[in-house]
């Protein structure tokens, strides 16, 4: 691999005609400069392929992949193998960072040698207004099985691609997931499970726009059920190479299959019942593993309200939900 850039910034873009040019733009005005731009048009139909060629026109350090529609993490995985930069840089077609951002980062990177580093970074709402700033605690980690502990516990970590930057390296031989939801839940744990030099930074440098036409913000679909292939992946992975922290793994398959059913239920799609069915077992088994992987290990975890009352009676919890779903439905009208 040729290394010709610091910095390769992977942009997955899918119909973001609306959004895709202030993030390119919030990279382009960035007051370090050693850096390319990868743009993945996942398939789009709108006029983001117009978009995409007047950035590549203009500026000789943007490159365009084109891919039929795949989703983001298959995006991600195209703009990897061409990328010429040491380290590694997502950005959300509907997002953008502040324009001292990559110098931050260039500055702890040639102080510490990271094989991740992460940063804060503020909600925004569309017209840029701060909803709230996720400020990370200052921490450091010089060995994989501590790097893994504060991931798959989330001690002062997330789940997000976007607010790390990450050594090229820690990407080769990487199993890819074949997901349109929480590809980065299933890229998360095998890149934490072998940075052995994670730095984290207080510094806010990213805003994640609160978009309600972006992935996390639809209506149930059948996709949704991605975050239970993420989660049995992270269990499998975590059993093999770190099984003292198997419980967190189950935990959230436990906790995703569970809030999957309640999303099921108060949806209108047509195989409701199969749905709920499959994900419920799901929910029953992850999480009586979970009570006896616990036991055996003599920990105690400690788990959130609403899982707790689904394992006493999956039925309460979805009549719960189903009022204050009615409750919150005509409040909005």
């Amino acid at each position: 691999m040729v290394i010709k850039y610091k910095f390769s910034v992977i942009i997955p873009a899918y119909n973001a005609e609306t959004v895709l040019e202030c993030a390119v733009k919030s990279v382009l005005a960035q007051t370090y400069q050693n850096y390319e731009v990868i743009i993945i048009d996942d398939g789009s139909t709108d006029g983001t392929p117009v978009l995409c060629e007047y950035f590549k026109g203009t500026n000789n350090n943007v490159k365009i992949i084109r891919q039929k529609n795949a989703g983001p993490s298959k995006a991600r995985q195209r703009g990897i193998d061409v990328a010429q930069g040491e380290y590694i840089v997502f950005l959300d077609a509907d997002d953008y960072f502040f324009s001292d951002a990559f110098s931050t980062l260039n500055m702890i990177i040639e102080l510490k040698k990271c094989d991740i580093l992460q940063f804060s970074y503020q909600m925004v709402n569309n017209d840029g207004s701060v909803i709230c700033k996720k400020r990370m605690k200052r921490e450091s980690f010089d060995n994989n099985y501590d790097s893994f502990r504060s991931f798959i516990k989330q001690e002062n970590c997330t789940n997000y691609l976007w607010n790390k930057i990450y050594k090229r390296s820690i990407f080769d031989n990487l199993e890819w997931p074949k997901l349109f939801y929480s590809e980065d839940y299933f890229l998360l744990v095998q890149l934490y499970g072998r940075a052995k030099n994670v730095f984290t930074i207080s510094d806010v440098l990213y805003c994640y726009v609160q978009n309600e036409q972006s992935a996390v913000h639809q209506s149930f679909n059948m996709k949704f059920l991605d975050q239970i292939k993420a989660g049995e992946y992270a269990v499998r992975f975590t059993k093999q190479y770190f099984p003292d922290f198997v419980p967190e793994a189950l935990f959230y398959l436990a906790t995703h299959s569970a809030r999957l059913t309640v999303m099921a239920y108060l949806s209108s799609i047509e195989n409701k019942n199969e749905v709920m069915r499959f994900t419920k077992e799901i929910f029953k088994k992850s999480y009586k593993e979970l009570r006896a992987t616990l036991r055996n290990q003599k920990r105690k975890i400690q788990l959130d309200r609403m899982t707790r009352l689904f394992a006493m009676s999956p039925t309460f919890v979805l009549c719960l939900k189903k009022i204050q779903f009615k409750n919150q439905t005509k409040i909005g009208r």
